[in-house]
């Protein structure tokens, strides 16, 4: 299991979308935790989930934190991807774009060392948008904060994947870590080879060159 803490934020979610997202969430997750809910809803995802759910109420800065709409259902293996990006030198948060999102539902991870220099509250972090963005995060530093397409790390609406979560989430995980291997194993080495021969071939060229023309 992945050390994160997950908060689902239960603003205009219905139970059964806080629900799909706990479901995808806690394949990767021990536990999430709920933020914008009624005692109703806490009850039934309690009554689903057990002791895995409770109330977002106390921050753990050591680890990164994510921040998920209700709704939102993650493959396997896209709570990884998007937490990889928190470790990229001077990151502070990593957003997924997934359109289709209201105003007010963000998709967003936050590393552990912004939440170590962070002053607000928690409850800040839940609805943090771009605005919050523009006051806690740097100007001068392009890596402060990234864009990731929702397609490329496995996170969907469950009204785009159909009844199937676990086959949605399957398939889409396999297919993803399929292609990151074969970028790895294939499209590196392919593309070191296109460099060492495009060398080569202006080495040959240059050696045609008078030396008072180089």
């Amino acid at each position: 299991m992945l050390d994160v803490q997950v908060v689902l934020n239960g603003r205009n979610a219905t139970a059964g979308d806080l629900a799909a997202s706990a479901q995808s969430l806690l394949r990767s997750v021990g536990t999430l935790e709920l933020a914008h809910t009624d005692e109703e809803t806490v009850r039934v995802l309690w009554e689903r989930f057990g002791a895995s759910v409770s109330a977002f109420e106390v921050l753990r800065p050591e680890v990164p934190l994510l921040v998920a709409p209700g709704g939102v259902v993650f493959a396997v293996g896209a709570v990884r991807r998007v937490v990889a990006q928190t470790e990229v030198p001077g990151r502070r948060v990593s957003r997924v774009f997934l359109p289709g999102l209201g105003p007010q539902e963000h998709l967003a991870c936050w590393s552990a060392s912004f939440l170590h220099s962070y002053q607000g509250s928690i409850a800040a972090l839940v609805d943090a948008d771009l605005a919050f963005d523009r006051e806690h995060l740097s100007h001068s530093s392009p890596q402060a904060r990234t864009w990731l397409p929702a397609h490329a790390v496995g996170v969907a609406l469950t009204s785009e994947i159909g009844g199937d979560l676990a086959r949605w989430s399957r398939r889409t995980g396999l297919a993803l870590d399929a292609r990151g291997v074969w970028t790895k194993s294939v499209r590196g080495p392919a593309g070191a080879v296109r460099r060492r021969l495009l060398r080569r071939r202006h080495r040959r060229q240059g050696a045609g060159v008078p030396r008072s023309l180089r």
